[in-house]
């Protein structure tokens, strides 16, 4: 039975054992519904009886799902948790037949609150196991929506599997268009983690990039810079300041009076 498969399956002797026994055994329904889902999914092993097999196979498979998804939208929190881990857990990984579920874990995901630190560790482990490309990057995109939902003390506690999930981003084959985000998704996770761990006295406050933009301080600098040098009041062809008259006599009286000097 595919229920016995998937606890063998979920044994990998670390802390989260307990967690993923506890998810399967609480949404047993869902694992007999996958397993006839699967089962009436296999075309080669429907019996061809008539010109009407296929629409009776087609049919068998839109009333499973159907029952699948009317189930999943009467469950309570818990029990929409626990389905998550279901569904990743029952998930084909390892090129044994692409078994995905993406579609209902991401609608679950989307109205579900309340994950804890070791769920969501479930969730990164089991999407990290297997080098799958687009697959991985897929998952891991539902993982991390979960992951996000986290508050401070959660993300601290899963930032083990955080690092690891990165580091397989970057050693696995995931398309421009799934690896960005995800990286960028990673690594905001992981500097929240960092920023939590600083303890307040060591972060240093902000200092002015530039002089100060009052108003008095533009006034003295303006006094302090003011009457130019004589180099740069040669520069100046004839220009003086507004504050003694501006225009083309006030440059015609100051080329006059520079010249008779001279």
């Amino acid at each position: 039975m595919l229920y016995d498969t998937l606890v063998a399956e979920s044994r990998k002797n670390d802390s989260l054992d307990d967690v993923r026994s506890a998810a399967l055994g609480r949404v047993r329904w869902l694992v007999d519904l996958l397993e006839r889902h699967r089962a009436e999914s296999r075309w080669d092993a429907v019996p061809l009886a008539g010109e009407d097999a296929y629409e009776r196979y087609q049919a068998a498979r839109a009333a499973t799902q159907a029952e699948l998804d009317g189930r999943l939208a009467a469950c309570g929190e818990e029990e929409s948790r626990a389905a998550v881990l279901c569904f990743l857990l029952a998930a084909r990984f390892d090129r044994t037949g692409f078994w995905q579920y993406d579609t209902e874990t991401e609608a679950l995901i989307s109205r579900v609150r309340g994950w804890t630190s070791d769920e969501v560790a479930v969730m990164l482990s089991r999407v990290t196991e297997y080098d799958m490309r687009h697959w991985f990057g897929e998952s891991l995109k539902t993982a991390l929506n979960a992951a996000e939902r986290l508050d401070a003390d959660g993300r601290r506690a899963v930032a083990p599997w955080l690092r690891r999930a990165h580091a397989e981003l970057r050693n696995t084959d995931v398309g421009a268009r799934l690896r960005g985000p995800l990286a960028k998704r990673l690594r905001a996770l992981l500097e929240s983690v960092d920023e939590a761990h600083i303890p307040e006295g060591l972060i240093p406050p902000r200092t002015p990039r530039g002089p100060p933009r009052c108003a008095s301080a533009r006034r003295h600098r303006r006094r302090r810079s003011w009457p130019p040098s004589s180099g740069i009041w040669r520069a100046c062809r004839g220009r003086v300041p507004r504050s003694g008259g501006g225009g083309r006599a006030a440059r015609s009286r100051t080329r006059r009076r520079w010249a008779t000097s001279r």
